[in-house]
């Protein structure tokens, strides 16, 4: 649907345990307040889904992480799981009364000391009484867009396609061209060959 919006809102998450340990444990509270302005005479109008109202969505939020990363800024090796259920009802300060579980898993496999392979996962299942403008939304403690833009299915637009189920998968092969000292810090150049499905 296309349709002008505004969202507000925040969220707080805490992770529990001792750093880098595995399983780590995390849970939250995130409260948005949607309104929706639909085009005069567009599909999102005549079809008027559920959520056309907008209103609030507070969630709460509980997961597991492992990571096992060997750098969280610039990995070269080791992964990072992720798996999250969401709840929103009434007792959370929503109109709508809906879950979703999320998966997802990414790994780094260092392939001599330029190249770096890189692979993720992600499945999102939305389940309830969803509000067609939460849909998009995908993962747990590192909630994105949905399928399409920058951060799922490049070269899509953002939110392309979206579901109560959404499967997402991508690999890239992540080259180091060069190291040089800029500004008194160490910056490489680097590209990257992906593929997104």
């Amino acid at each position: 649907f296309s349709y002008r919006s505004r969202r507000a809102g925040g969220w707080i998450r805490v992770r529990f345990g001792r750093e880098r340990s595995n399983p780590r444990p995390y849970a939250g509270y995130e409260f948005n307040y949607t309104i929706v302005h639909p085009y005069p005479g567009s599909v999102l109008e005549q079809q008027a889904p559920r959520g056309l109202g907008g209103g609030p969505t507070g969630q709460i939020l509980a997961g597991l992480l492992w990571d096992s990363r060997d750098d969280e800024r610039d990995p070269r090796s080791g992964g990072i799981a992720d798996l999250a259920l969401r709840i929103a009802n009434t007792a959370t300060a929503s109109r709508y009364d809906f879950g979703r579980l999320d998966f997802g898993l990414t790994r780094f496999v260092p392939l001599g000391p330029r190249f770096v392979f890189a692979a993720r996962l992600a499945f999102d299942w939305a389940f309830g009484d969803v509000p067609f403008f939460e849909l998009p939304y995908l993962g747990g403690l590192y909630q994105t867009e949905g399928i399409g833009g920058t951060s799922s299915v490049r070269g899509l637009p953002r939110d392309r396609y979206v579901g109560e189920l959404e499967l997402l998968g991508n690999a890239e092969l992540r080259a180091t061209l060069a190291d040089f000292v800029f500004a008194g810090a160490t910056t490489s150049l680097r590209t990257v060959v992906f593929a997104d499905a």
